[in-house]
């Protein structure tokens, strides 16, 4: 009689496929690319509204936005690794931006479709995002408009997709 494998037996060879895989994956740039990605999609996904019941809706807003603020971090560091820069030990959006070429930086803002001294403007405002939204208890009510944050997370999934991938 055949039995099935157990449990420890399944996790071993799923930790040794994901532990092999990490060790053959191309290089670090791509592995930080595909890190964004992933914290891309997560943010897609949180956005999406599912009904509770006939009047209520869910909507994952505060970790939609975290990680939405996460995948722009990953993307702007992973551009900077095929940009051959030292990657900043630092959440801050700004300063990773500005460690781009300026062509890399004008193609992102183009992609964001806003004006460029708009959007030198609005980034203070989605500047730590990441670090505020994943701690957003803690300051109580604050006016936010996420569209900017929304629309650099696009732009630099793009570019990393076009580039990178």
């Amino acid at each position: 009689m055949e039995t099935s494998p157990s449990w420890g037996v399944i996790m071993s060879s799923i930790i040794n496929h994901y532990y092999w895989s990490l060790v053959v994956m191309e290089d670090e740039t791509k592995r930080i690319s595909d890190q964004g990605t992933n914290f891309y999609l997560a943010s897609q996904r949180c956005g999406e509204k599912r009904p509770i019941n006939e009047t209520q809706m869910q909507w994952l807003m505060i970790p939609e936005i975290t990680c939405m603020a996460l995948s722009i971090e990953l993307n702007l560091k992973a551009m900077m690794s095929y940009e051959n820069k030292d990657k900043r030990e630092t959440h801050n959006i700004e300063k990773l931006l500005k460690s781009l070429n300026g062509k890399t930086q004008a193609k992102i803002i183009s992609y964001t479709e806003v004006k460029t001294a708009q959007f030198w403007n609005d980034i203070k405002i989605i500047n730590n995002a990441f670090e505020e939204w994943r701690y957003v208890y803690e300051k109580g009510a604050f006016n936010f408009d996420p569209t900017l944050i929304f629309k650099l997370g696009a732009a630099c999934q793009k570019i990393t997709s076009e580039t990178i991938s």
